[in-house]
């Protein structure tokens, strides 16, 4: 069971952020198996990210934080890893607030 969202008008914070996406990762998208997965972790080039967990993980920003990426921001170096994955919906917010 997934905590509470976060208050939209609150600042998220990036660790917060980055389990956040780091859980829905190993249990939408590994199955539950998030053995070796970090920060740093290579998403796109391990294929842990593609155009269908893509959806899936869009959703779930959508969802929990009340953000939507724009397509012009879902290019490759956005979605390294969670690093810049947490990058890309905190400078989401800043746009949003």
């Amino acid at each position: 069971m997934d905590p509470a969202p976060p208050d939209p008008s609150a600042p998220l914070r990036r660790d917060q952020l980055i389990e956040d996406l780091r859980a829905f990762i190993i249990r939408e998208v590994l199955d539950g198996d998030g053995l070796g997965l970090d920060q740093t972790t290579p998403l796109l080039q391990y294929g842990i990210i593609n155009s269908i967990t893509l959806v899936s993980l869009l959703a779930f920003i959508e969802e929990r934080f009340s953000l939507t990426i724009p397509a012009a921001e879902l290019v490759p170096k956005h979605l390294v890893n969670l690093e810049t994955i947490a990058e890309l919906v905190l400078r989401q917010q800043d746009t949003t607030a």
